[in-house]
């Protein structure tokens, strides 16, 4: 447990808002900063023992609530990068979607607590999850359907 956490336990709203989550309501929580909504959702992250989503209205801010849950979790926290918009076929890079694909590796390995994402990247389509592991065997002729 990190000893950070040991203060807000004792705080009549944080209480309220854990008993609210485990009953499966959405609570809903105003006037906080940037770095406290951070905190927040680390302090929450370990009360429950899940993973948290954390939305943030941009990718700036997404980037930065990242790195303020890794100090927190001791690196249990990534971002999930926006996908490239293509305006052009034949110039855009696919760097961001191999990206996002590693964060959904390490997301379902177990190795993310705290996932940040910006409301863009959030509505950007998704890759269906591959059912056959994490690698593909392919042969000499072999014909793949498409995933």
């Amino acid at each position: 447990m990190n000893p950070l956490f040991n203060a807000i336990r004792h705080f009549a709203p944080w209480q309220q808002a854990v008993a609210a989550l485990q009953k499966g309501d959405c609570p809903a929580l105003y006037d906080m900063s940037e770095s406290q909504r951070a905190f927040f959702a680390c302090a929450l992250q370990e009360s429950l023992n899940r993973p948290v989503l954390y939305v943030a209205p941009g990718m700036q801010a997404a980037m930065r609530a990242a790195e303020d849950c890794a100090e927190l979790t001791g690196g249990k926290a990534a971002v999930l990068p926006a996908g490239d918009i293509q305006f052009v076929q034949g110039t855009a890079s696919r760097d961001s979607e191999w990206q996002r694909m590693a964060v959904f590796k390490k997301l379902r390995a177990g190795e993310i607590r705290v996932l940040c994402v910006s409301a863009e990247a959030l509505m950007q389509k998704f890759p269906l999850p591959f059912k056959g592991g994490d690698q593909i065997a392919l042969s000499l002729g072999q014909r793949l359907e498409p995933l």
